[in-house]
């Protein structure tokens, strides 16, 4: 026999034994109650787990966010405190940029190729731990040892005083494209073009 059975047949017992109306009316309003409590519970668990799964994809996506957001302040105040070397990659679209300057038709684009070069040049010795304030300052203390394309890249960086200097100098387009050239050839001996 299995318990609810046992149950059962204490309840009918009971009731054959006590042979009032308004006991059995009562029982059967307790038996009533007690389904009644037994939906309730099951609805509040369901309720119950709904909330908690809802509450768990919420804390999910508050961390990732978080964690999103933490990461990103934490990268900013590194580049803040130690900035980035600039990688070949950015090194190749500013080259690629001047390249643009230079296939212009327009004298003005051709020079901005030319002052361009050069600054990038200045900005990859400074990062190849070449020491000076300028570009002309640390040419003056590279070898030929150092750098095999140092004389080409002094033609160059001469070429670039002249446009900067004189507005009145004239240039032709083949002296420009020599000049970016040699910064070209210096570039790819530093390694930072292919």
């Amino acid at each position: 026999m299995n318990p609810e059975e046992i149950v059962q047949q204490g309840l009918s017992g009971i009731y054959t034994t006590i042979e009032t109306p308004e006991l059995s009316t009562q029982l059967a309003r307790v038996g009533d109650l007690m389904a009644n409590f037994s939906f309730l519970v099951n609805i509040l668990k369901i309720l119950g787990i709904t909330l908690t799964l809802v509450l768990v994809c919420f804390f999910i996506w508050f961390f990732v966010k978080t964690n999103r957001e933490t990461k990103r302040k934490l990268i900013q105040l590194r580049d803040l405190i130690n900035p980035p070397e600039p990688s070949k990659y950015s090194i190749k679209m500013r080259w690629e940029e001047i390249l643009r300057h230079l296939s212009s038709f327009r004298e003005g684009e051709w020079k901005f190729a030319i002052v361009e070069a050069d600054k990038l040049v200045n900005d990859v010795l400074k990062d190849a731990g070449f020491e000076g304030d300028s570009i002309g300052e640390k040419l003056k203390n590279i070898t030929p040892e150092q750098l095999q394309s140092i004389n080409s890249l002094w033609d160059a960086h001469k070429l670039r005083n002249l446009l900067v200097h004189d507005s009145s100098f004239k240039v032709r387009h083949t002296e420009i494209r020599f000049a970016i050239e040699k910064y070209e050839k210096a570039l790819k001996e530093l390694q930072v073009l292919d």
